[in-house]
């Protein structure tokens, strides 16, 4: 896998590509961010992106994804033969890589995905060689709604922009009365807890997460 991003990379002219591993240190590597207890924006540390390869440990920008989108319009990457086999659907809607799929009559090629601080999105529509890529550094990001706005956006279609969620605070007392342990069907136990104005779930096995 490095060594194809490598050459891949260095034969589009794509710059700011290539295979991410704990530690890297560069002035324009973007760090990642998610919402945590008691901050909407906490840095997301190192997720041992070595092992992962190209199932989150590769790193790009938009212009350069643009152009790996671009040079898939001409052989200069594969064939026309391989293309094709590329963007076939193999089980279900799933291809080589590739999800294809119908928006509004047009054919739809394009994955998402999604790290701890990181959310992405690359969208393709040969027939007009229209293309969309979302990339955030939030994790808490609506990307997928997003990503659907710009779609109608892009084809002339009604949309509707993520609402901004508004927040309301509770007396420390009406967080309270909330505490407890609360039973999903036996299949697990939640915990809440009140503390520092915040409402706090704890359940086994996972992270603490705090509600405003």
């Amino acid at each position: 896998m490095p060594e194809l991003v490598s050459t891949l990379s260095k034969k589009l002219g794509m710059r700011n590509t290539g295979m991410d591993y704990d530690g890297r240190k560069t002035a324009d590597k973007a760090l990642g961010y998610e919402a945590g207890t008691f901050d909407d924006y906490v840095p997301v540390g190192d997720n041992n992106v070595t092992v992962i390869t190209g199932a989150g440990g590769i790193y790009s920008t938009a212009g350069d994804l643009l152009k790996l989108d671009r040079a898939l319009y001409t052989k200069a990457v594969i064939s026309d033969a391989s293309k094709e086999l590329m963007f076939t659907p193999l089980k279900g809607d799933y291809a080589l890589g590739w999800e294809a799929g119908n928006y509004k009559g047009r054919t739809e090629l394009g994955h998402s995905g999604s790290i701890e601080g990181f959310k992405a999105m690359m969208l393709r529509y040969p027939e007009s060689e229209t293309s969309i890529i979302f990339l955030s550094n939030y994790w808490n990001t609506p990307g997928p709604a997003i990503s659907e706005s710009l779609k109608a956006i892009a084809f002339g279609k009604p949309f509707t922009l993520p609402e901004t969620k508004s927040f309301i605070s509770l007396a420390p007392e009406q967080l309270k009365a909330y505490e407890g342990e609360y039973s999903f069907k036996g299949a697990m136990t939640m915990t809440l807890s009140a503390e520092s104005g915040v409402l706090l779930s704890t359940i086994k096995g996972q992270p603490v997460v705090g509600f405003k």
